[in-house]
């Protein structure tokens, strides 16, 4: 079995409400694309969480999601 993201994957959404001013914030994508121009490519042991960047597009506070990975 292989374990993925399910957000990455498109098979869900995680809605997440930001902290400053309660709107809600906007999936950025993984925070390990933001590294270097190869660090997307990059496995990264996180004990089976996808860490995804939240950006809220009112006050742009940012916030670092655990999203727990899935069996396939």
């Amino acid at each position: 079995m292989e374990k993925l993201c399910p957000v990455c994957n498109s098979i869900c959404e995680k809605h997440v409400i930001c902290y400053k001013c309660g709107n809600y914030m906007e999936d950025m994508g993984r925070n390990s694309q933001y590294y270097d121009s190869y660090s997307c490519d990059i496995e990264i042991d996180t004990n089976g969480a996808c860490i995804h960047l939240y950006q809220c597009k009112s006050c742009n506070a940012e916030n670092l999601v655990k999203i727990q990975e899935i069996f396939i």
